[in-house]
């Protein structure tokens, strides 16, 4: 049974994922670059943004820059509080826009339960590394013309 529903979770999330997806496309296609992100009091700085936290809701610039694509933000099936990628059991959706591209590249990280297919990858994003535990990441970015 708990099995059951650490993949009911998972799939959740890839579900959540893809649909942010979808939307940051067509906030892309309208605006030439991602949603800003920013106000997180759980990520590595505040220029993040947070499922578990304030900037991923209500009136913050993330959430009212995505009003017009998706109804409501999605959050992780968990949304514990704390900064996803570095810490154990801590489950959320984190957005980040990379300010030296313009706005026109992204991460979007997020965990997956019992999924270790990424332990100790290390990202390089925006010229920061960031190293993974047991988690997905997923990165957009812009292509040349």
């Amino acid at each position: 049974m708990n099995s059951a529903r650490v993949q009911a979770r998972n799939a959740k999330r890839k579900a959540d994922i893809s649909q942010l997806q979808k939307a940051f496309e067509m906030y892309y296609n309208d605006n030439g670059k991602y949603p800003p992100s920013g106000g997180a009091t759980n990520g590595p700085n505040n220029g993040w943004s947070n499922s578990s936290d304030a900037s991923w809701l209500g009136t913050s610039t993330f959430p009212t820059a995505m009003r017009p694509y998706m109804n409501y933000l999605p959050a992780d099936p968990k949304n514990t509080d704390g900064w996803s990628v570095n810490a154990t059991n801590i489950y959320n959706y984190s957005y980040v826009t990379c300010p030296t591209s313009g706005g026109r590249a992204y991460m979007l990280v997020y965990r997956l339960e019992n999924d270790t297919s990424v332990v100790g990858t290390t990202v390089n994003f925006c010229g920061t590394s960031y190293k993974y535990g047991n988690g997905s990441i997923t990165t957009g970015v812009d292509s040349p013309n």
